[in-house]
């Protein structure tokens, strides 16, 4: 894809920083919904968390949390573990198409892929999605965030 507008800075991720409130689908049935919260750190960096609670096709649901963080660089933003060491979840390169950042990145889970495309239309809401495919899972993720 090539930039319409103009060449994607780090600074135009910055408009996720606050809250957020979430939908998740899982192909199957389940539905993960809850909060998410971006933090800045520095110029370049986000931090994000999330809760909420897992409901399974069956009706039982789970509590969940989970953290991110978001290394903004000029053309996009790389997504790490929130571990230590921090490990690399995927490197995005976005776009400017219509007034949306648009992107998709990849993660190697040895021996399955997840292939991803990230939708941001700042300040309103966001799209991540994500399909999982390989020899233990096939399956797709659609995360639908607004502006809390």
């Amino acid at each position: 894809m090539a930039s319409t507008d103009r060449d994607v800075q780090a600074g135009d991720l910055r408009g996720l920083v606050g809250d957020w409130s979430f939908r998740r689908s899982v192909t199957g049935g389940s539905i993960m919904t809850g909060q998410a919260t971006f933090g800045r750190v520095g110029d370049n960096c986000l931090n994000y968390a999330e809760t909420g609670t897992l409901t399974l096709a069956d009706g039982k649901d789970y509590a969940f949390e989970r953290r991110y963080i978001y290394e903004l660089r000029g053309g996009g933003f790389r997504v790490m573990f929130d571990e230590k060491p921090p490990r690399l979840f995927q490197d995005v390169d976005l776009d400017l198409s219509g007034g949306a950042l648009i992107g998709g990145g990849f993660h190697n889970c040895a021996p399955d892929v997840y292939a991803s495309t990230y939708r941001f239309d700042l300040p309103v809401g966001f799209r991540i999605a994500h399909d999982v495919s390989g020899p233990r899972k096939a399956y797709g993720i659609v995360t639908d965030y607004a502006r809390r």
